[in-house]
């Protein structure tokens, strides 16, 4: 809440308040006090300087309850000194604060400027009693009266003759304390309080009897300041009882309880505030300790992590040194079933961001497939091809082919698969073709290199025409329907009519024969230009090729459109 937000508009000039503010405004002042408005303090201290209340003492006590009821409801301390001066000055301006209790309150405040640890402020407070003792009787009266400069003084220099309380009160306290108590003591001391006045002999005579103390300790202390402390403490005494005022005998039970009291509760309230201290210092200490605990064991677990990594790296580094050396191991069969293993998770590594490590990758998997070639090239080796299949190397090519770029692929890489599928049984290449591996060979197809398309048609030829020799002739191709779904036989075709060579355009029309055997080639155009073809290396010279198509014409002869087709022109059927 503001104050500037509600309706009431004072203007302040020379202590008045507005003329036009009524009884109205002043109880909404009162009420933005209440409620915490920022600026309703100030407001109302100028309200009251005005002299309104003077006329008016319902308002007048109104205002005193309000206030002092506002103050107890206040959590902030730092507000205590401005409720205070608005509650004195409404009591003052309204004949409700006596001129003792506003003495009283004078010596209260200028003494606690003598007591400032601030040597600038004790001072300027010394020197502002002193005028007040000059020049006011009724200051004079109260600063020598129960409770004011003389008792005060006897608890502060009490204090600093306190074992417990070691030297708690400043020496330049002290020096302006006995300086203004000499000047009171050069006046009447007969209107000194009794009981304050024997406090402060008993406090006086304990600094003298401490100075002795101290003097048999060190007696090369030349200190100036104590030493002239020690030199006013004694003339004080000196003058105090040349004035007639000395300790009584025994003091009453009563007061020296009270002063005892006084004493006990200041000293426990520094011991309070020492053992505050102590406990903070523990904290600390303790903050500190666990922060030790902390860096240590941050950098234990950093020292593990970097052997732990080093570790990595060490292992990393045997385990390429290791696949490095059986790559290398050029043209040898007898791979381990785990060996081919490592080599299937290296060709399997996922690319990053970082060019160099990418590059390496592929080399890496570059290397890996010429040791394939060179191990498996013309070589029968069932057990050998069986062992890198299941390991993983056969499904680590086809992911190859399926995602990485065409222009990333190679000739060394189609050519591994190849080397997979021939020279090969049956068993291995149903091996093969229960990895799927259509989808990532057809993809090739697109491929801009001849031989990685050539390599990529006779793979798929070398799957389809083991198929082919492991069922009747009389059967359905069990690989037509993998073909189909993939679109594989419209692929091929278009790989045919292509015409990018002799053998990719021979190794696509076996492939389709061989898909189509017991089975009509719907597709006319298709089957036109397929058996065409086929019949010409039919009767060509002697080779694979000629042999490959009287075996898939035959088959193609099971359905009764195609032996149609094949039989025009007086071709006859090969038996």
């Amino acid at each position: 809440m503001s104050f500037r937000d509600n309706d009431v508009s004072l203007r302040f000039n020379n202590r008045q308040t507005d003329g036009a503010a009524e009884h109205g405004d002043f109880t909404h002042i009162l009420d933005a006090v209440e409620n915490g408005a920022d600026g309703a303090l100030l407001a109302l201290q100028h309200y009251i300087l005005g002299g309104q209340l003077t006329s008016n003492p319902e308002l007048s006590q109104k205002t005193t309850e309000k206030i002092a009821r506002t103050f107890f409801a206040q959590p902030e301390s730092k507000l205590t000194g401005t409720f205070a001066s608005v509650l004195s000055s409404s009591l003052a301006w309204t004949g409700r604060m006596s001129e003792l209790t506003a003495l009283e309150i004078f010596v209260s405040l200028l003494f606690g400027m003598l007591i400032s640890d601030d040597t600038v402020e004790s001072e300027l407070g010394m020197n502002l009693i002193r005028e007040g003792v000059k020049k006011k009787k009724e200051f004079r009266k109260v600063i020598c009266g129960r409770g004011g400069l003389l008792g005060r003084s006897a608890l502060i220099l009490t204090l600093s003759t306190s074992s417990s309380l070691n030297m708690i009160t400043p020496l330049h306290v002290q020096l302006n304390v006995i300086e203004l108590l000499l000047d009171l003591a050069k006046g009447k001391v007969s209107i000194w309080d009794t009981s304050d006045s024997e406090l402060l002999l008993d406090a006086l005579q304990l600094n003298i009897e401490e100075e002795k103390e101290k003097e048999d300790d060190d007696k090369d202390d030349d200190d100036n300041d104590e030493d002239r402390l020690k030199e006013n403490i004694k003339s004080l005494l000196l003058l105090l009882d040349l004035k007639g005022l000395k300790k009584k005998s025994q003091i009453s039970n009563d007061e020296r309880k009270e002063f005892e009291d006084r004493i006990r509760i200041t000293e426990e309230r520094v011991r309070i505030v020492e053992e505050q201290k102590r406990i903070e210092e523990d904290i600390r200490r303790k903050a500190e300790e666990q922060k030790r605990i902390a860096e240590k064991r941050q950098r234990n677990a950093e020292e593990g992590k970097r052997s732990a990594e080093e570790q990595v790296t060490r292992l990393q580094i045997e385990k390429e040194t290791q696949l490095n050396n059986l790559i290398h191991q050029t043209g040898q069969s007898g791979i381990t079933f785990a060996q081919w293993t490592e080599l299937a998770k290296e060709m399997k590594k996922p690319f990053g961001i970082n060019e160099q490590e990418n590059k390496q990758i592929e080399e890496s998997i570059e290397e890996i497939c010429e040791m394939i070639g060179d191990t498996f090239k013309d070589k029968e080796d069932e057990r050998g091809r069986k062992n890198s299949i299941q390991s993983g190397l056969a499904e680590s090519l086809i992911l190859i082919f399926t995602q990485w770029p065409l222009d990333k692929i190679m000739e060394v890489h189609s050519k591994a698969f190849l080397y997979l599928t021939v020279p090969s049984g049956n068993q291995i290449t149903l091996l093969l073709f229960e990895k799927k591996p259509f989808a990532g060979l057809l993809r090739l197809l697109d491929h801009t290199d001849r031989y990685v398309v050539g390599n990529a048609i006779a793979s798929i030829h070398n799957i389809i025409i083991r198929g082919f020799d492991t069922t009747r002739i009389s059967e359905p191709h069990p690989h037509y329907p993998a073909m189909a779904e993939l679109g594989g036989i419209e692929k091929t075709f278009e790989l045919f009519n292509r015409n990018l060579g002799t053998y990719s355009r021979d190794t696509s029309a076996i492939c389709i024969g061989s898909l189509f055997r017991a089975r009509e080639i719907s597709n006319k155009k298709m089957r036109q230009k397929v058996i065409k073809h086929l019949k010409q290396l039919a009767n060509g010279p002697e080779g694979y090729e000629k042999n490959a198509a009287k075996q898939t014409l035959k088959s193609l002869a099971q359905n009764a459109v195609n032996r149609t087709e094949i039989e025009k022109d007086g071709f006859v059927i090969p038996k």
